[in-house]
């Protein structure tokens, strides 16, 4: 039986602070050699120069994804909301994605060249801050240099900047269910076949550079849509649901589609194209 341990984004916002806190002592205590390196401020990397097709646009428009989950009644992370958006522009495509509860948000862009190779992303996880105010940890990742680079605002409002050392990501794994779209795509796996590469895994406070196993488990039928589904699953564990088309449709967890045709705004404040 299949096992969904998608970690919470609103679990790893609530302990943003105390994450980064732990992870320090534990890489200190294990004598490892460290993958993150701390450098000095570097020459910026500008923003992908092509523009997003528009709805109206001839070029590749059936590759828009505009929708949205929502948490099922009885599931654990309650309130839960997710907006997400997959728009193909002219060198390649732009995902993003919100998620927004209770208790904070979770934004993240991500853009790839045509061939669905990862180019930047970007990330900013918000934890509850004193008197009902919110502390922002923003994360922004450079994926077009000899090694990726971090530019990040830490929930203390201090600008750093890192070297992601090891192998380099042809991945990401982000903290928005949908982000696994662009690899399904990418994959084009049949029933039974799986894909193994390093991703960048920046669901958690902390990233990390690690193995990413991608499989298409075998079709099955699903009495809750009442049709066939194709199941993928990460790290051989977190299920995801899709159509024929490799359209998503929830989780094991119990995400569903949201359809309130609201739209909503991915960013709360500060587009992604700017400096954290």
């Amino acid at each position: 039986m299949l096992v969904n341990l998608h970690k919470s984004a609103a679990r790893s916002a609530s302990k943003l602070a105390a994450s980064f806190a732990g992870v320090a002592v534990a890489a200190s205590l294990s004598g490892c050699q460290p993958k993150h390196i701390e450098v000095g401020e570097e020459p910026e990397v500008a923003y992908p120069e092509c523009g997003a097709l528009a709805a109206g646009a001839t070029a590749r428009v059936s590759g828009l994804v505009v929708a949205g989950l929502q948490a099922a009644e009885g599931m654990i992370e309650k309130g839960l909301i997710e907006h997400y958006e997959l728009r193909p522009m002219s060198c390649g495509w732009r995902y993003r994605g919100a998620q927004r509860w209770g208790g904070g948000h979770t934004e993240v862009e991500m853009i790839y060249d045509a061939n669905w190779v990862p180019l930047r992303a970007w990330r900013r996880m918000s934890a509850p801050g004193p008197r009902g105010t919110e502390r922002l940890d923003t994360r922004r990742y450079e994926l077009r240099t000899p090694e990726p680079r971090i530019r990040k605002m830490t929930i203390e409002g201090i600008l750093g900047f890192e070297h992601l050392r090891g192998k380099f990501p042809q991945i990401l794994v982000a903290p928005s269910r949908a982000s696994v779209i662009p690899w399904v795509r990418k994959a084009r796996l049949e029933a039974g076949q799986k894909t193994r590469l390093p991703g960048l895994d920046f669901r958690e406070p902390l990233e990390k550079v690690r193995d990413v196993t991608l499989k298409r488990e075998a079709d099955r039928y699903h009495p809750e849509f009442g049709r066939n589904i194709r199941v993928y699953t990460l790290y051989g564990r977190e299920a995801y649901f899709f159509d024929e088309e490799n359209n998503l449709l929830g989780d094991l967890g119990g995400m569903r589609p949201l359809n309130d045709g609201k739209p909503e705004p991915f960013f709360t404040s500060q587009d992604p194209m700017l400096p954290p």
